[in-house]
């Protein structure tokens, strides 16, 4: 009897969804995915400001502008995002995402570039030791969400708007053993 009331009360207990954001390194694209494990679809503006960035990134789209070499325009390559327009060398992105399903990766494709180093000039790559101390900020319906992106390149957001998710109780039938 004890294991069935354990199994009822742990998949009863509503879980607090959250927002992952990671910043990857790529060829040709870096990237920005976003995902979220709520109930339902996700809408929201979120914004990155790589100011606070420890390898002072920035965005690379022109040709002999800011960044190294191979700049990229900034382009959604999966999800339903918009983008706010950027220019070349800024360190602010900000887009809004219309209707994301739980689970599902949004991406946008970029090139970012550091300005850390052993040569003087901005640099080509951007790892996790580039990419900390990133500002991450969500803005949902009712609610907003501020964090920093770690040394994996990823920043787990508390869901703004502390949406429950409630997982279904298990149903039991004449089949269920139940150990007591």
């Amino acid at each position: 009897m004890f294991l069935r009331g354990f199994l009822l009360l742990f998949c009863a207990t509503p879980a607090l969804a959250d927002v992952t954001i990671v910043i990857r390194d790529g060829n040709p694209w870096d990237t920005i995915t976003v995902s979220h494990d709520m109930c339902g679809p996700m809408s929201g503006r979120i914004s990155l400001d790589l100011e606070s960035s420890a390898g002072n990134m920035l965005i690379d789209t022109v040709r002999g502008g800011a960044g190294t070499k191979d700049p990229m325009p900034v382009e959604v390559l999966a999800g339903p995002i918009i983008v706010e327009p950027v220019r070349d060398g800024d360190r602010q992105i900000t887009f809004l995402l219309g209707d994301l399903p739980p689970n599902i990766e949004a991406v946008i494709g970029l090139d970012f570039d550091n300005e850390t180093g052993w040569w003087p000039g901005p640099r080509v790559e951007v790892w996790g030791e580039h990419i900390l101390g990133t500002a991450a900020r969500i803005d949902m319906h009712g609610g907003a969400s501020l964090g920093q992106f770690g040394p994996s390149g990823t920043v787990i957001l508390p869901n703004p708007v502390d949406m429950q998710c409630d997982t279904p109780e298990p149903q039991m039938d004449d089949n269920t053993m139940i150990v007591s």
